[in-house]
């Protein structure tokens, strides 16, 4: 179920997106349908998970598109709302996933955790001896680590500290960017429903860059 329900926000982050431009009736309908749907059992897997914000986000999202009770706003606004819909439930495939399981970025995260000492990035790290400033492998995996200044030989355990900061820093820094990637596609996606919807009302004023008119 959980690899189902990733395919179906998938689905609907793909309908929510063709939903910008013109579509029939029926179209809405079922895009009204699929969402709440979706949106409905996140809330359930959030609640159940004891993830407060995402199971509210999600309950908000299956009230908005209900196709019992629709609420009634204009093209403009709904296209703008099935953009932030749409980039919302991206989010939500990158970080949200039930109780007892990974996301896809901390999938990725903790595979990154694992690598090769001889592929994985360097960090600088203190010798406990002689506090001589050294590089070494940001891994998780273990191995020998040899001081060039006192020779003093220890294990990566003793550097967990430093390691394990690395990694949270650079988990925070990923969900920073993949969030500020996503606002700015939004807000780009809003742009281009305004536009879009200028062009539907006024197909005979056209105008070029400079604002002279084409037509």
């Amino acid at each position: 179920m959980k690899k189902g329900f990733l395919i179906a926000r998938r689905i609907s982050i793909v309908l929510l997106i063709l939903s910008i431009g013109p579509m029939p009736h029926d179209y809405y309908t079922l895009l009204r349908f699929v969402v709440c749907c979706v949106a409905f059992y996140g809330a359930y897997l959030a609640f159940k998970g004891d993830k407060s914000q995402w199971a509210w986000s999600f309950t908000v999202t299956a009230v908005l598109f209900n196709p019992i009770a629709p609420v009634n706003l204009s093209y403009i606004t709904w296209a703008g709302i099935d953009i932030v819909t749409a980039g919302f439930f991206f989010l939500s495939c990158l970080l949200f996933t039930p109780k007892d399981s990974h996301a896809w970025l901390t999938k990725y995260h903790l595979k990154r955790q694992a690598i090769a000492p001889s592929k994985a990035k360097k960090i600088v790290v203190s010798c406990p001896e002689c506090e001589k400033k050294i590089r070494i492998p940001a891994t998780k995996r273990l191995y020998k680590i040899t001081c060039p200044r006192c020779g003093c030989e220890y294990d990566s355990l003793k550097a967990q500290g430093d390691i394990d900061s690395y990694f949270e820093n650079r988990f925070n820094s990923l969900k920073k960017m993949t969030v500020t990637s996503l606002i700015i596609i939004i807000i780009i996606g809003a742009l281009f429903a305004v536009s879009l919807q200028y062009e539907i009302r006024n197909p005979h004023k056209r105008h070029s860059g400079a604002g002279v008119s084409l037509d």
